[in-house]
């Protein structure tokens, strides 16, 4: 009788989600420590669909360099966010862009395809020969003419977004726990 009633109470414990059973994924644990002096951005875990704001806070949070930004050539879409310097540094890095009328549009979400030109923006920077010796994989739903398939081609082929059943699906956004676990895997790829 004890036994069952031991038996009831563990999986009563393990099933209502206690701590001592809650893994978190280590690309979860690295952001929490990475966001320490930004506490602020903890929701971006959440985020059902990430925006460029987050996805420029998350460049600049798991692959910093000291970047001089003036507080003027900041779009003033940008300006009214938390942290602006640090969003718009990826401006200046080359990795994300504004439109042609001078703003950042911060709240618009990402489609996958345009984290991939983001990332390979940012490796080509660092790595000019980057695309030296990519395999091609064969990707269902994305072919050679799609317009991103080079950064489709090498996010997938150095393991930083993967396929699932072969395909990418290229406009699907991004929820804030695939970001994190993608710039979990670059920044380990590329530090």
């Amino acid at each position: 009788m004890r036994k069952i009633l031991y038996i009831t109470l563990i999986t009563m414990i393990f099933i209502s989600g206690c701590s001592l059973f809650n893994r978190t994924p280590s690309s979860i644990k690295t952001f929490m420590t990475v966001s320490e002096q930004y506490k602020e951005l903890r929701y971006i875990p959440n985020s059902v669909a990430i925006t460029r704001l987050e996805c420029a806070y998350l460049f600049a949070l798991f692959l910093p360099v000291q970047m001089s930004v003036d507080f003027a050539e900041v779009p003033l879409d940008l300006r009214l966010k938390l942290y602006p310097k640090t969003a718009y540094s990826t401006v200046k890095r080359d990795i994300m862009s504004t439109f042609p009328d001078n703003t950042f549009k911060p709240n618009e979400r990402i489609r996958k395809y345009q984290l991939a030109i983001f990332i390979t923006r940012f490796i080509a920077d660092i790595d000019p020969f980057f695309d030296k010796g990519l395999k091609e994989i064969e990707i269902r739903d994305v072919n050679e003419s799609f317009f991103a398939y080079k950064s489709i081609n090498t996010v997938v082929s150095r393991n930083i977004i993967e396929l699932k059943n072969g395909n990418f699906d290229p406009y699907a956004y991004i929820t804030g726990r695939e970001a994190i676990n993608y710039f979990h895997r670059l920044s380990r790829f590329y530090r």
